[in-house]
């Protein structure tokens, strides 16, 4: 054989061994799927949008107004058009629940109770506390009529109280856990004059602190439950109509929450945007009619305060009702 047909042949057998060798190996960017068909394997896509929910059944507007200025300023951090960042508002935890599960809600930030309830049932992770005016806990206060004899809470069996709502947490979570302590039952009263067994309390609900006040001169219950926050904000005059009972132990005020499944270096970013608003971003909030935000990272308080959510949401669900 010649030296060309050689060269020639050992060319056509290293160009077979190459065909043979690229049907055994696919592409790196490739998959068989059991029907025989190729899938690429593509690289997921960079996080380019972030949805923040809320709660409000009533409102949904005027939440939306107050959440918007955060999102426009995360917008702005990341280098994104302010319509990537977008708000959704549900009607209740159940809604915001199914929200986080479908992916079409990131973030999510609320007060204590619903923030570990929703945190149960959708597996969001709770990554920083949200301070109000500067605080980072606070705690429920039992309050009643000075001009009445009732001075403890031991002076409320047979009574009925004012709570504010069911899914707050100094307005329900905190008293109802306070009060079945004390050993008391709580039940739900449409008549404030209803009759109750001594060891048991009635409840009604007031929709906020100023309804509860009213409910109190107007003698329709013996005593309210509201936050500290509140109470401290009373006006010299207002606080000298009433006297505290007792005081809750204190929890986180807010928390601030990430779904199940995001990408963590996005969640990592988004938390170092967070922790660096400072008072000058928090001013251009305000002005915008947004609220005060300020966040700060976990600590041992703050941990010790979920878990003692996450005990006095599973006491509230096995007392029977």
């Amino acid at each position: 054989m010649s030296f060309i047909n050689r060269t020639t042949l050992q060319c056509l057998c290293f160009a077979l061994v190459l065909i043979i060798a690229g049907c055994d190996n696919p592409s790196k960017d490739t998959a068989w799927k059991s029907s025989g068909e190729v899938t690429l394997h593509e690289q997921a896509p960079p996080e380019t949008t972030l949805t923040i929910g809320d709660i409000d059944p009533d409102t949904p507007i005027n939440r939306i107004r107050k959440i918007r200025p955060l999102a426009d300023h995360l917008a702005k951090e990341l280098g994104w058009d302010k319509t990537n960042v977008k708000i959704r508002i549900a009607r209740n935890i159940d809604e915001l629940v199914t929200l986080l599960q479908k992916g079409e809600v990131d973030l999510f930030i609320d007060s204590s109770y619903p923030s570990v309830l929703v945190s149960n049932a959708s597996g969001s992770d709770i990554f920083l506390e949200s301070l109000v005016d500067g605080a980072r806990t606070y705690q429920s206060v039992f309050i009643s009529l000075a001009s009445s004899n009732v001075r403890e809470l031991e002076h409320l069996g047979g009574s009925t109280i004012a709570l504010q709502e069911e899914y707050s947490t100094s307005g329900h979570l905190l008293p109802s856990a306070l009060l079945r302590k004390y050993g008391y039952k709580l039940e739900p009263v449409d008549n404030p004059q209803e009759n109750l067994e001594v060891n048991t309390i009635g409840f009604m609900y007031s929709s906020d602190e100023e309804n509860t006040l009213s409910m109190l001169r107007k003698g329709t219950v013996l005593a309210g439950a509201l936050s500290s926050q509140d109470y401290a904000q009373l006006p010299d005059q207002v606080m000298k109509e009433f006297v505290v009972l007792a005081e809750s132990p204190a929890v986180p005020r807010k928390l601030a929450s990430f779904r199940e499944g995001m990408d963590v270096a996005f969640c990592q970013r988004l938390i170092e945007i967070l922790l660096a608003i400072d008072d000058t971003d928090r001013q251009k909030m305000t002005r915008n009619n947004g609220w005060n935000w300020e966040f700060a990272r976990l600590d041992e308080q703050s941990h010790k305060g979920i878990e003692s959510i996450r005990e006095m949401i599973t006491q509230l669900e096995d007392t029977p009702r």
